[in-house]
């Protein structure tokens, strides 16, 4: 069954599905102050393992998982600071439960999982600020196979809530992250390509000339699954 999601201004989302009423202008997020300034939506990401779950941004309230059914908030996610503000996340897709979110005002990848409130990572990969993310799926290399089959969970017939642990930790007391690489372009015109379990970059042009676009959100198509998301 399809549905479809909007982001406002106002902060809100609208949700609409066939056979059913539309849900306009639900989960405005909750004033902090008495400030009558709008926190628009910045990112909207569905489940790509569920029809359910729907991960929401707001410009200064921060990261939300959604049930999409029981219309409420299942997780809200934890910022280091008042300062740290999401531009735009994405699923990692060969990690269920996890995703990772890029920082308005500072080149921060913040790697997080639905089980945990706070980023289990923190990785800083340019001084400005992201523009747009996107992940895709690395296949598994001979090191990362255990007797002959993958070391990576099957995705099979879970969600984002249905495999939630915490990645197991390396020697060197960080994350062992999972196999992933995340196309990640910034503010300033920088575009690159990170591998997220070798932790490097593959590709970096640090700064190129900017040339303004309406959206451009994301240049791979993944298979179709009558899933929309968008910002209004």
């Amino acid at each position: 069954m399809g549905k479809l999601a909007f982001g406002h201004v106002d902060g809100s989302i609208s949700l609409f599905c066939p056979g059913k009423r539309p849900q306009k202008h639900i989960l405005c997020p909750e004033a902090v102050d008495e400030s009558d300034e709008q926190d628009p939506v910045t990112a909207l990401e569905w489940d790509p393992l569920s029809n359910d779950y729907l991960l929401m941004a707001n410009n200064n309230f921060g990261v939300r998982l959604i049930d999409s059914e029981a219309l409420s908030v299942i997780m809200k996610f934890q910022l280091p600071s008042v300062a740290a503000h999401v531009r735009t996340l994405a699923w990692i897709s060969t990690a269920p439960g996890m995703f990772m979110t890029g920082d308005s005002h500072s080149g921060i990848m913040r790697l997080w999982n639905v089980s945990k409130s706070t980023p289990i990572e923190n990785i800083r990969l340019k001084k400005t600020g992201f523009h747009a993310l996107h992940v895709f799926s690395t296949f598994v290399e001979a090191s990362n196979r255990v007797n002959g089959q993958s070391a990576v969970p099957d995705s099979s017939h879970v969600s984002a809530t249905s495999l939630a642990s915490a990645p197991s930790g390396t020697s060197n007391a960080r994350f062992a992250l999972p196999p992933a690489h995340a196309v990640c372009t910034f503010m300033d015109g920088g575009v690159g390509l990170y591998n997220l379990g070798k932790r490097k970059w593959e590709f970096l042009r640090d700064e190129v000339r900017v040339i303004r676009l309406p959206v451009c959100k994301s240049v791979f198509i993944p298979p179709p699954r009558k899933l929309g998301a968008g910002g209004i």
